[in-house]
């Protein structure tokens, strides 16, 4: 047999196997039972021992435990990814996969969503039914983002929390106050209210107090308790509305790249972390309050009239919304409306 020819026959058994396994012969990759582990990572704002960080993290065990360690999601609680304002954006570029996104942070760019973000809309007690109903509203929202949205947090009741001896009762009692907000539109409702608006980030707020910056804010009283701002702001007056909406997003590509099964745990495990969010939540809403009277702190729980007073001085900001954000906005509060 020719030189030549006995060279082409044994380029063709090395070879043969390469080409048979799509160029990856020898490699794990292609080992035989060896499944490749789709990584991805999750950002959000809040302490590890949260009640919705604690969610979270269990939704991100829950995922890699059902896909049997096929898709493995790394949590990076207290900003450590990125910083909250940032998420959004790291999302649109693919700089992450996954992040919890609060609306109050997105809503001067998503003009949609703005109506999830001013008090009065949403009935805390109803989470479950208000993100079942609006979420295909929020996809058609995010569609050309190319975010998908998978579930919402509880992100508490409101309250008002003063660094003064000061509860609140009233509209009035805000006059000449310097609020921390957190977003744009809880901004506008502070100065509906006759406060002065101070648009601070979470992780900066404790140092605001030391400053004496500001006089107090106004957010979920999960918020408050994660940070410890009662230590600093003791003088609690609850509200009760919604603290804006909030939820669980993963970008397009990283979304395409599960298999059917596997987008289908992730919604599934979604609605689990809801409950169990919601569940941490009531348990925890009066060890909250005892820690605020250990500090000897105060708390008041406003009137039904009390509260009437705060949605009457925010109607001038509900009519504004619907010119604000659009066929869709109006779409989430026409649904809002219903359910509340």
């Amino acid at each position: 047999m020719k030189r030549s020819t006995l060279w082409s026959v044994f380029l063709l058994v090395i070879l043969t196997p390469f080409f048979l396994t799509d160029g990856r012969a020898y490699g794990k990759e292609a080992a035989p039972g060896k499944q490749q582990v789709i990584e991805m990572r999750l950002t959000h704002a809040l302490p590890e021992a949260d009640m919705r960080g604690r969610a979270f993290k269990f939704w991100a065990d829950e995922v890699y435990k059902r896909t049997k360690g096929a898709v493995k999601v790394t949590v990076y609680p207290s900003e450590s990814l990125f910083k909250t304002p940032e998420f959004f954006k790291a999302m649109v570029q693919k700089s992450v996969e996954l992040a919890h996104l609060p609306s109050t942070f997105i809503s001067t760019e998503v003009k949609e969503v703005a109506p999830l973000d001013v008090p009065g809309f949403i009935d805390p007690d109803k989470l479950v039914k208000v993100d079942e109903a609006i979420k295909p509203v929020m996809q058609k929202i995010f569609n050309k983002y190319d975010i998908r949205y998978i579930f919402a947090s509880h992100e508490g009741d409101t309250t008002f929390y003063m660094r003064k001896n000061k509860i609140i009762h009233s509209p009035s009692d805000l006059k000449g106050q310097r609020i921390r907000a957190h977003g744009y539109w809880v901004g506008k409702a502070i100065s509906a209210w006759g406060g002065t608006p101070a648009f601070i980030p979470p992780a900066d707020v404790s140092v605001a107090f030391e400053r004496g910056t500001v006089d107090g804010g106004y957010t979920g009283w999960p918020f408050v308790m994660a940070f410890k701002l009662f230590e600093q702001a003791p003088y609690i007056t609850w509200v009760g509305y919604q603290n804006m909406w909030a939820f669980i997003a993963i970008t397009g590509d990283a979304w395409r790249k599960l298999t059917p099964e596997q987008q289908r745990i992730m919604d599934e495990v979604g609605v689990e972390a809801m409950k169990l969010n919601i569940k941490l939540l009531n348990e925890t809403r009066d060890k909250f309050k005892g820690m605020i009277k250990q500090r000897g702190g105060e708390i008041y729980n406003l009137t039904a009239k009390e509260k009437a007073s705060f949605e009457t001085a925010l109607k001038p900001l509900y009519a504004e919304l619907g010119t604000y954000s659009g066929e869709y906005g109006k779409e989430l509060m026409g649904i809002l409306e219903k359910i509340k």
